[in-house]
């Protein structure tokens, strides 16, 4: 499966080790990961070293490409929060992860929404384990 896998980057890079986890996991699963850089720990805040439009093009094809979009979502971002709503727009199949001990909460936008498969998770571990369920 083609999966476009979304977390926060100029939103904050706290979770970029559990981002690379995640992505490893799905990997191991046979899954083609379309967005690697996500858990790339080299990039920074600020983002890539590319252009903005570069950055948008490629990512609205790779979205149109994907077959599923899984975003964690324990850090807010507008980006992924865009992400999220450009593929269901798209009609694609979406599951957000959402650790239970973030001092963020789950916006209604996908608490709320039947289109959207929300994992709330403890550890990585629990959530590998839900997203293998959800995966089949």
């Amino acid at each position: 499966m083609k999966i476009y896998f979304a977390g926060s980057i100029r939103g904050g890079r706290l979770l970029v080790d559990s981002y690379k986890r995640l992505i490893e996991f799905l990997k191991e699963e046979n899954h083609q990961i379309l967005t690697d850089y996500v858990g790339d720990a080299s990039i920074g805040p600020e983002g890539e070293k590319k252009s903005d439009d570069y950055m948008y093009e490629r990512d609205v094809e790779l979205l149109t490409e994907s077959d599923v979009v899984i975003a964690e979502t324990s850090i807010t971002s507008i980006g992924v929060g865009w992400e999220i709503g450009y593929a269901q727009a798209k009609g694609k199949k979406i599951i957000c992860l959402h650790n239970v001990n973030s001092d963020k909460k789950v916006t209604p936008m996908i608490s709320g929404n039947s289109g959207i498969n929300l994992i709330l998770y403890t550890t990585i571990r629990d959530a590998k384990e839900q997203l293998k369920k959800v995966l089949g």
